[in-house]
């Protein structure tokens, strides 16, 4: 998106390292109990210290990590899915997210042979990937945990 780097001169996203691994923890317990289950640590654990593909954070002028969030290819090589994207609680609504999600997609898009980004999110957050250009593909109720459904989304190169 043009303007968003004008919203976010001074933020900045680099590869992940596996020094970031408490910081991104503390990313992800900033959004328990809205946007994740506390249950669900124990698998982003697991993803951090066997990533499938590439993970960025996202760096405040301040060198605070504020984000984090990656993408991985599917069985299919013509699909990437987006994984474990989070911004820190207090940090919502500031372009952040955004930023984040289109340095993946811009990433992913740049390979030629991905055609389709899919991700899986809860019912709070389709809105803000609908705005982005994703179609609501399925909902599971409950899917990740007593009231967080999840949500299936697409976004096709042409969708762009």
């Amino acid at each position: 998106m043009p303007g968003l780097i004008a919203l976010l001169p001074n933020y900045s996203s680099r590869p992940y390292r596996a020094a970031d691994r408490d910081v991104c923890l503390g990313l992800f317990d900033s959004n328990v109990p809205e946007y994740f289950a506390q249950v669900e640590r124990t698998g982003f654990e697991t993803f951090l210290d066997e990533l499938p593909g590439p993970y960025l954070v996202i760096e405040a002028p301040s060198g605070r990590l504020v984000a984090c969030g990656g993408y991985a290819h599917a069985d299919d090589p013509r699909r990437v899915d987006l994984c474990w994207g989070m911004v820190h609680r207090e940090m919502h609504g500031w372009g952040i997210g955004h930023f984040l999600t289109e340095t993946r997609v811009e990433a992913a898009f740049a390979e030629p042979s991905v055609e389709m980004i899919a991700l899986n999110t809860s019912q709070l957050t389709v809105a803000f990937y609908r705005r982005l250009g994703f179609r609501l593909e399925s909902v599971e109720p409950d899917g990740y945990a007593a009231g967080l459904d999840r949500c299936e989304l697409r976004l096709a190169r042409g969708d762009r």
